[in-house]
């Protein structure tokens, strides 16, 4: 019964210091970058996304030209996704849409489109995107500086979440929590534990030169949770570049 008491304690106290470890350290600082026109290829995969994909496209096209090209995969959509689209690249020609495919066998739905999407950006870092967030300039520079100041591999965002239904409270709130009280963001470059790192799907940004060697969602392509799963193959496999997490 002391054993169990004392090892309660000792997880409680490890997640309190890290904790205030992280709010601490905070997020990472923005760096000091040039920026070049059509770097970054925003790839976003898309099913039955109509109600969504406005609020992004308008935050999007609210962006510098630092964005090349903004890419979404219609996975076969039931709703009016096509249409929407179609509607936003009359207003802006950076925006284009890649009709799915049929899903091959062993493949989850994203992971296949993340994939496609990739195979077909230009850009020198690959930004992908859920249709259900917004981002903003500073988001997209923050990320792109970190990316270039650290020749990262990998960043990626946990952003502020939008929770409306209690469910949503619940849930959100515990899984924020996990994180922020096991994982100490600010020196996961450091810790050579795979298990000891993390990625949100809802922003993850690559250098194209290092997916385009691994192709990332491919070496995960049955993982119905690809964001941690790549984070840590990424640690796995001890890749040059650091990959890199923040909330």
């Amino acid at each position: 019964m002391k054993i169990l008491a004392f090892s309660a304690i000792l997880i409680l106290a490890y997640r309190w210091l890290v904790s205030l470890f992280n709010l601490i350290t905070g997020i990472p600082d923005y760096a000091v970058m040039e920026k070049t026109d059509g770097e970054i290829s925003v790839l976003i995969p898309a099913r039955n996304e109509a109600a969504n994909l406005p609020r992004l496209l308008q935050s999007l096209t609210s962006c510098d030209k630092t964005i090349g090209e903004i890419i979404i995969y219609d996975d076969q959509s039931e709703d009016e996704t096509a249409l929407v689209v179609n509607h936003w690249m009359q207003k802006d020609p950076r925006i284009r849409i890649m009709k799915g495919k049929n899903l091959p066998a062993g493949w989850t739905g994203k992971n296949h489109a993340c994939h496609q999407l990739a195979m077909n950006a230009k850009g020198k870092y690959l930004l992908f995107l859920d249709a259900d967030v917004t981002v903003d300039q500073y988001a997209i520079d923050l990320a792109l500086s970190r990316m270039k100041k650290d020749q990262l591999v990998l960043f990626s965002f946990f952003p502020q979440q939008e929770m409306i239904t209690i469910g949503e409270w619940l849930l959100v709130a515990q899984v924020n929590i996990i994180l922020v009280s096991l994982l100490p963001l600010a020196i996961l470059n450091y810790v050579p534990i795979p298990v000891m790192t993390a990625a949100n799907g809802q922003f993850m940004m690559f250098d194209s030169q290092w997916y385009n060697q691994y192709f990332f969602h491919e070496k995960v392509r049955n993982n119905p949770v690809e964001d941690v799963a790549i984070a840590q193959y990424n640690k796995k496999e001890k890749t040059k570049a650091k990959d890199s997490s923040c909330t």
